[in-house]
């Protein structure tokens, strides 16, 4: 992996959820539950949050570049490549 090592994932969130979770995960296609609400951009906060947990990597590294408003997202994380990405996003739903 470089330092120049980017992916995008697709993200479907599900805001004011009882509980955050990562809901499922195909590829690089998720659906992440976060208790915030979506107003005035805490949701995806949290979900930034819970990304950066999810694949290890600092907040600053994940950048919502579609839906800044929208539940279906692309957040892109620099640092991580899409076969490292996906190995972590799985091990975090196998282990939910």
């Amino acid at each position: 992996m470089t330092a120049a090592s980017s992916c995008t994932i697709t993200v479907r969130l599900k805001p004011r959820a009882r509980r955050g979770r990562l809901v499922s995960a195909d590829g690089l296609t998720i659906a992440l539950a976060v208790t915030a609400p979506p107003v005035e951009g805490k949701a995806n906060e949290a979900m930034v949050r819970a990304l950066s947990e999810l694949l290890d990597v600092p907040k600053s590294a994940c950048a919502i570049i579609k839906g800044q408003t929208s539940r279906n997202k692309a957040v892109r994380v620099i640092g991580l490549d899409s076969e490292v990405a996906v190995r972590k996003l799985k091990e975090a739903l196998s282990a939910d």
